[in-house]
């Protein structure tokens, strides 16, 4: 799912760019507020995030098995419903830090600007500074002293600036998303951005995760050496070291640059909002592109397994419900015996 909705992300992307490649320019802020853009953004974020905590998760899963030394591929029903339970986490997780940016309870955090395609005054993407200072020199800073400035508070306050217009002035939102015409999630903040804490928040928890899959395939990859070296000499499974180094590779080159370029972009090192570009279309995708690949002999194996717990479970309740079926009529037929000889 999470490399469908990259791949997907893409796509879209790729038709965005083609419809306003002429004139992006003169509608570069509409874009940027537009609901599409969000949508955008949402979908490269679940994709993203799901893909890294599954992988996550498997490299723990395979650490567990491997750590237990459970030579058996059977898979009982305890652990298809963790299995289960782990995806649904997966998922609303996955959801949940790529919908937070958008919801209007949190739009003084996240709303970076708005945009007045019709009114000169305004220019570009405004913030709430400048705002402020425009809307203390219209109305002077005594009327405008007990005023929070919530965005709330600035569009009514605007609205008020432009009332002999017959047309109602509303401001183009340019949230979290609109960082960039890619609008990809924000990593790339500054110390001074309100919305940081999010933001690194959200990277640290990508770095510990890409941290967890590392040493977890390492320990995989140590203890299958050595067991491998106990039960069949020196020999060494070459495909399961190719795989694992697939992963850490593919998991190294598209979160280090993320990582690093938010780093650097944070502590002011270098402006690493014009690589956006760069990360949606090139640093983005690798995983998506590798996952697939990496995995697909593994599904079908995980699958056809599914398939045959179910099948016997299946098999067992029709069992049961035939030898039910069959004591019922032994029963039945032994009353009706009974009932003739008394008679």
């Amino acid at each position: 799912v999470g490399d469908f909705l990259v791949g997907f992300y893409l796509l879209l992307i790729t038709i965005a760019d083609s419809v306003y490649s002429d004139d992006y320019c003169t509608q570069r802020f509409i874009w940027l507020g537009s609901f599409r853009c969000q949508f955008l953004g949402i979908i490269s974020s679940i994709g993203s995030q799901i893909s890294l905590f599954t992988m996550t998760a498997l490299s723990l899963y395979r650490l567990q098995r491997i750590s237990n030394l459970v030579s058996s591929n059977s898979l009982s029903i305890t652990s298809y419903a963790v299995s289960i339970l782990s995806v649904f986490i997966i998922l609303s997780l996955s959801v949940l830090i790529s919908i937070v940016p958008i919801l209007n309870i949190w739009e003084d955090y996240f709303l970076n600007g708005l945009s007045y395609p019709d009114i000169t005054l305004f220019i570009g993407n405004v913030d709430k500074n400048l705002h402020k200072k425009i809307i203390e020199a219209h109305f002077g800073r005594v009327r405008t002293k007990d005023v929070a400035f919530t965005w709330k508070d600035i569009r009514l306050l605007v609205q008020m600036m432009f009332s002999e217009k017959p047309k109602r002035v509303e401001g183009n939102g340019i949230g979290f998303y609109g960082n960039a015409g890619v609008c990809l999630f924000k990593y790339f903040v500054s110390a001074d951005d309100s919305q940081k804490y999010f933001s690194m928040g959200i990277l640290l928890v990508n770095v510990c995760c890409f941290f967890v899959i590392t040493a977890a395939y390492a320990i995989v990859l140590s203890t299958s050496r050595v067991i491998s070296r106990v039960q069949q000499g020196n020999s060494f499974n070459a495909k399961l070291q190719k795989k694992i180094t697939l992963i850490i590779l593919s998991d190294g080159l598209c979160w280090i640059p993320f990582i690093s370029l938010g780093l650097a972009n944070f502590f002011n090192w270098l402006d690493a909002t014009d690589y956006y570009e760069l990360c949606s279309i090139i640093v983005l995708p690798i995983n998506s592109l590798i996952n697939p690949i990496i995995y697909h002999s593994e599904f079908r194996v995980y699958w056809r397994k599914l398939e045959l717990l179910f099948s016997n479970a299946g098999s067992v309740m029709i069992r049961r419900s035939q030898n039910i079926n069959r004591v019922t009529r032994t029963q039945s037929r032994t009353q009706g015996e009974s009932s003739n000889i008394k008679e």
